[in-house]
């Protein structure tokens, strides 16, 4: 639900930052700092504020020896979705739909995989879960926009193709 509140949002506050005096390029950039911190005040929130898990807090079980910590799924799964403002403008409604429902068919899948039998005890699901998400979120260290650095590779030096416009704008034909 809170996906598709985004993507009903995101266009409103898009007009309301441009209507405020920033060029459409820019107020696109700025909106999705809204959601982000959003999502930064909710985890502080619920970090401070919120019981972790069904039985208990996170850090009390980890003392008694009963949770395996699992901070690198994490930082895969919003690697994944970190980069999904960048890939297209045009095709960004695709795109994060594509995603999110992605996201919705794995955590599905992992649900069964890991934890659908007896085979293995919350822990080692949870640990298997964690070097699943890993794995197969490493392409995404892999992933190269030219005008901007990867997580490998520097910015194109070409003055014409390493430039937001031409990555933008190479999108469209010219009687768009």
């Amino acid at each position: 639900m809170c996906g598709g509140a985004t993507q009903l949002l995101m266009p409103v506050l898009f007009e309301i930052i441009k209507k405020a005096g920033a060029t459409p390029f820019t107020a696109w950039r700025i909106a999705f700092f809204i959601p982000g911190w959003f999502n930064v005040i909710m985890g502080i929130l619920v970090l401070t504020l919120g019981q972790d898990l069904p039985d208990g807090n996170l850090s009390t079980l980890q003392k008694k020896g009963d949770v395996a910590k699992d901070k690198f799924s994490k930082a895969a799964c919003g690697a994944t979705f970190g980069i999904i403002p960048f890939i297209s403008l045009r095709s960004l409604g695709i795109i994060s739909g594509m995603t999110g429902a992605g996201g919705n068919f794995r955590s599905g899948l992992t649900q069964l995989i890991f934890f659908a039998n007896a085979s293995f005890s919350t822990e080692k699901g949870l640990t298997y879960m964690g070097i699943m998400i890993m794995i197969v979120t490493l392409p995404v260290s892999f992933v190269h926009f030219p005008q901007w650095w990867s997580m490998l590779f520097p910015p194109s030096q070409d003055i014409v193709k390493g430039s937001e416009e031409h990555y933008y704008v190479s999108e469209w034909t010219e009687e768009e």
